[in-house]
């Protein structure tokens, strides 16, 4: 039995001549994440923005800057971050404290690193609104 043929012609035509810019929603803002962010602020940002994923970039240090010249003050892109970078760094974290006798079974975290306590944001009691 053959199988019938499609035309791809329309639709290949449609993402040759179809800017990328045109699958933006309206309004909807770029979010990017700074390479001196701490993971806590980063998951913070993906949170409210309810995204995965980020461009990393790397900004300019105004204190660096050169006073002889015009300065370039557009940011580095230096690949992307997402969820699961996030996750396996965590994974990997405990393994390796685990391994190394660091790990506090009763806190059920590695000695050493930091361990975040429940705040005022997360109960609800922060001064940023989710939304924002």
């Amino acid at each position: 039995m053959a199988s019938p043929s499609i035309d791809l012609g329309p639709a290949l035509s449609l993402l040759s001549r179809t800017p990328v810019s045109a699958l933006c929603k309206a309004g909807q803002d770029v979010v990017t994440l700074s390479h001196n962010l701490t993971v806590g602020d980063t998951l913070r940002i993906m949170a409210r923005h309810r995204i995965l994923s980020a461009p990393l970039v790397l900004e300019p240090d105004l204190e660096e800057l050169s006073a002889e010249g015009p300065a370039d003050l557009t940011p580095t892109f230096l690949g992307w971050l997402d969820i699961g970078d996030i996750l396996r760094a965590y994974v990997e974290s405990l393994r390796q404290s685990a391994a190394s006798g660091a790990l506090d079974a009763s806190l059920g975290s590695p000695r050493g690193l930091h361990t975040p306590r429940r705040s005022s944001f997360a109960s609800g009691g922060g001064t940023e609104s989710p939304g924002r």
